[in-house]
């Protein structure tokens, strides 16, 4: 699978920008961020081969035209299963309604919120369409 990438990205030696690699990890534990550094680590300066599956992560695609990770190389980690918070603002002060937009803050914010909750229901595959 190939992922597009974010228009602007550039390394920081001017040149093309980085490559990305997306890594599900498969364990229901997840990793911690010493575990994701020292196998960023350990891979530095190897190539990712597409569909690679070990223990605990899977490779699910990368950007760019290299599949070595370089120190430039951006890895995000991908688990199934996240936990969100939202905290809504509930004072009064929320019941007032905005000069600017003449709408109630409260209903903006519910607004925003289900904007925000409908976004992350979508899969994650159109997100990078």
């Amino acid at each position: 699978m190939v992922f597009k990438r974010v228009a602007g990205s550039t390394s920081s030696s001017g040149g093309d920008a980085p490559n990305e690699a997306y890594i599900l990890l498969t364990s229901d534990r997840g990793l911690s961020r010493s575990c994701r550094a020292a196998w960023f680590l350990q891979r530095l300066g190897h190539e990712l081969k597409e569909g690679t599956e070990e223990k605990d992560w899977r490779l699910l695609g990368t950007t760019g035209d290299s599949n070595t990770i370089s120190q430039d190389s951006l890895v995000l980690f991908l688990v199934c299963n996240y936990s969100f918070v939202f905290v809504v603002d509930m004072s009064p002060s929320m019941a007032a309604v905005s000069s600017a937009t003449n709408q109630v803050n409260l209903d903006q914010a519910f607004a925003a919120l289900t904007e925000c909750l409908q976004s992350l229901c979508q899969p994650v595959s159109q997100l990078f369409h």
